[in-house]
């Protein structure tokens, strides 16, 4: 574990200090609590997929379209070929 020292004003370590009391705590687990909770708001720097996204429709019933469309231009002797 590493050591970190902190300055901070006056009226930030009373709050600190008022805090730990209500919370019957020392001031260096309220501090902890503190960065701990405003890391964890931090925007993620972990890259994401490119590819992401990529192929959405933006429909929501796309699967069944597609289904119907098949059913209707698909046939079991013959297949599926797109229209001349």
């Amino acid at each position: 574990m590493e050591f970190l020292t902190i300055q901070a004003d006056q009226q930030l370590v009373t709050a600190l200090k008022k805090i730990a009391k209500r919370k019957h705590t020392s001031v260096e687990n309220v501090a902890k609590e503190a960065l701990l909770s405003y890391v964890q708001l931090q925007p993620s720097t972990k890259k994401k997929y490119s590819i992401i996204g990529i192929a959405r429709s933006g429909k929501g019933n796309l699967s069944v379209e597609a289904e119907n469309i098949l059913e209707k231009s698909a046939s079991r002797r013959e297949g599926w070929s797109l229209p001349e």
